[in-house]
């Protein structure tokens, strides 16, 4: 799956927890009167007026409405090369994918051992963000093996790029340089070859003394 792909489906899984969400805080604000629920019945409104979902001043399924639909507007911003523009907003992403995905842990296990009732619309909503957070990992992980890819073929180009570099243009950068250096400055190697009055210097003879003496004779 592509970093693009999954980021799609991660945003409608979203948008599928914020109506989630959405439908559960109106019941706590008793804006409807009792949770749909034909698997447990009254079981989700024990854990909907619970003690624990009132912990909070606020309705604890509001929390999760808003990191919804804050996880889908950061997976529609910033589009496909946004690990290199603004990294920020992947780093969001994820922490609050993990975030939705720990809150959900926390539901699951307070409805088994604390409250002793099972809420069905709470545990579709957990269900959405571990597979949120699947999904997430994934393509991280994809992303990154990319990512490194992507440095070692960049790595790999800057010394041939060097290497097929003319020495015209070694020569043109030398002399650029040496026009606004200080005075006194020294030339560079490729520039010194250039400058008027100034002969290079000769090869050392690689023959051996007794070939020399033997020309001279």
């Amino acid at each position: 799956m592509s970093a693009a792909h999954a980021r799609r489906t991660i945003v409608m899984l979203a948008l599928v927890g914020a109506a989630i969400a959405a439908y559960l805080t109106m019941v706590q604000t008793d804006v409807v009167g009792r949770a749909w629920d034909p698997v447990f019945g009254g079981g989700s409104d024990a854990v909907l007026r619970s003690s624990f979902s009132k912990a909070l001043p606020f309705p604890d399924a509001a929390l999760g409405l808003v990191a919804y639909l804050a996880e889908a507007i950061l997976g529609l911003t910033g589009g496909n090369g946004r690990w290199e523009r603004r990294p920020v907003l992947p780093i969001a992403f994820d922490l609050i994918g993990l975030g939705l995905a720990g809150a959900a842990a926390g539901l699951v296990l307070l409805q088994a051992f604390v409250v002793g009732d099972w809420c069905l619309l709470c545990l579709c909503s957990a269900a959405v963000s571990l597979t949120m957070l699947t999904i997430c990992s994934t393509s991280s992980r994809a992303a990154s093996r990319w990512r490194s890819r992507d440095r070692k073929a960049f790595a790999k180009l800057k010394p041939a790029k060097e290497l097929y570099e003319s020495s015209d243009d070694r020569v043109a950068r030398s002399e650029f340089r040496l026009f606004f250096a200080a005075p006194g400055t020294p030339a560079p190697r490729a520039a010194r070859a250039r400058l008027p009055g100034k002969a290079r210097p000769r090869r050392r003879s690689c023959a051996a003394p007794g070939r020399a003496s033997r020309r001279g004779d």
